[in-house]
């Protein structure tokens, strides 16, 4: 990843861990970052019950709380997502199908398998091209 060595083309980072939100601002580039801000925030015991809707609440005081008390100047930000909260699964495509008919075929699976409705899931598929055995 390039950033501009410019204050506006900083990227905040932002970590939601088991005991804490992590929040730092990177300028520079890949080669040599520069910190610019950075803070933790400590979160509740409760907070990662995202079925809890003050749970969901604390994580985003805790990020707003960090985000202040660390200085950063971006609002340009990447989330880090603890692995619980990832679900990873490879399924069996024709190798022939365009990345949109991929797309749709991963949306269709997870539809099938996760009790979450299309608005709570964020999806994404790396094709693996491998040759049938």
């Amino acid at each position: 990843m390039r950033l501009s060595t410019r204050k506006s083309g900083s990227l905040l980072g932002v970590d939601i861990g088991s005991a804490a939100v992590k929040l730092v601002e990177l300028s520079g580039s890949a080669e040599t970052p520069r910190v610019q801000a950075c803070a933790i925030e400590p979160l509740p015991a409760n907070a990662h019950n995202i079925s809890d809707a003050d749970a969901v609440g604390a994580i985003g005081d805790a990020i707003r709380r960090a985000w202040r008390r660390s200085g950063a100047t971006t609002r340009r930000a990447a989330a880090a997502v603890p692995c619980s909260a990832a679900i990873a699964k490879t399924i069996a495509l024709d190798a022939a199908l365009s990345d949109r008919e991929m797309e749709l075929e991963v949306a269709v699976e997870a539809e099938r398998l996760l009790p979450f409705g299309e608005d709570e899931l964020a999806l994404d598929f790396e094709p693996l091209n491998l040759n049938a055995a």
